[in-house]
């Protein structure tokens, strides 16, 4: 009889490691702060695709648009920290909206990076009917034409053409939208003059090549727009600010869920396969990093992001 109750002891003991599965065990929601259709939203869905082909469980993607993007950030913060809910956040809800305005969650305490994916290359446009080539010349057009330019952009990209509106005396009214999608409507409708976006928004690099949307500058040379000239070229003052995207998870999820998935995504980032097939149309140059080297990043970015927001002013919602 003890003999069977020590058995049975054991057998129970092993009960746990049975049923323990590898992180991860069922599928990441995945949390966008923009809309569905915009090129984050597109992102984390072609991501998704080699992170499952790589045997893990899907992603599942949700987009949480709304109140400029700190909706979708919050929900992220605030989400049970099993390892089973991520986000990808963009640098300006980490590194400059706290200091532009109080949030109902603080980045550097309630999210723990895990990588950061890509910087972004974006670039400004204007819209065909201004006939305009050049950045000086927008510049100039709207010292001659006070209020009558309107332009759009998003996360870091609005802060940065605050920057330039600041330096150069360009005059240009800030149009509000919740993403890429609803905003290019309105670029091509008329109703929008100028954009500063990422050079990947669908469609996008080959009506700049074609002609019918005119690109006048982007911080640094990139290979889907390579005779676009930089900042530096166009004639703006030094420039040290750069728009990226990373992973995110809620603090508290356990330090091996946040390595492995960590991990994995640097795996997909870093292959040449996933650089030409999904990156470069992007407009996104890789990075990959891991958790203890973004967390380092972060400590110097928020730095420059706090330049930045005093630079910009107050966000414009």
């Amino acid at each position: 009889m003890r003999n069977t109750l020590t058995l049975a002891i054991a057998l129970l003991s092993l009960v746990p490691a049975l049923h323990a599965q590898p992180y991860p065990a069922r599928p990441i929601t995945l949390i966008i702060n923009q809309e569905t259709g915009g090129p984050t939203e597109l992102f984390g869905r072609a991501i998704g695709r080699p992170f499952q082909e790589r045997g893990n469980p899907p992603f599942i993607v949700e987009t949480r648009p709304g109140a400029g993007g700190t909706i979708g950030v919050s929900a992220c913060a605030k989400a049970r920290p099993d390892g089973y809910t991520a986000c990808i956040v963009p640098r300006d809800m980490i590194s400059i909206v706290p200091f532009q305005e109080k949030l109902d969650f603080d980045p550097a305490r309630d999210l723990e990076p895990v990588t950061q994916l890509v910087w972004l290359a974006n670039v400004i446009v204007v819209h065909p009917s201004l006939k305009i080539d050049s950045l000086k010349g927008l510049i100039e057009y709207s010292k001659q034409n006070p209020g009558k330019l309107n332009y759009t952009a998003f996360a870091t990209a609005q802060a940065i053409m605050q920057w330039i509106m600041n330096e150069t005396g360009l005059n240009m009214t800030f149009i509000p939208f919740k993403g890429g999608p609803t905003g290019m409507q309105a670029f091509f409708s008329g109703d929008i003059h100028v954009m500063y976006l990422a050079a990947g928004n669908a469609g996008l690099a080959a009506q700049i090549k074609a002609g019918k949307i005119r690109a006048l500058a982007m911080p640094d040379r990139h290979q889907l727009l390579p005779g676009i000239p930089t900042f530096a070229e166009a004639g703006l003052p030094q420039f040290g600010f750069r728009s990226w995207l990373g992973v995110f998870m809620p603090a508290g999820v356990p330090r091996d869920a946040i390595q492995k998935l960590s991990s994995e995504l640097q795996a997909v980032i870093k292959t040449p396969e996933f650089n030409t097939s999904v990156l470069v149309p992007f407009g996104y140059v890789p990075i990959g990093n891991s958790p203890e080297e973004f967390a380092k990043f972060l400590a110097v970015d928020r730095k420059d992001g706090a330049t930045l927001a005093k630079l910009a002013g107050t966000r414009v919602q």
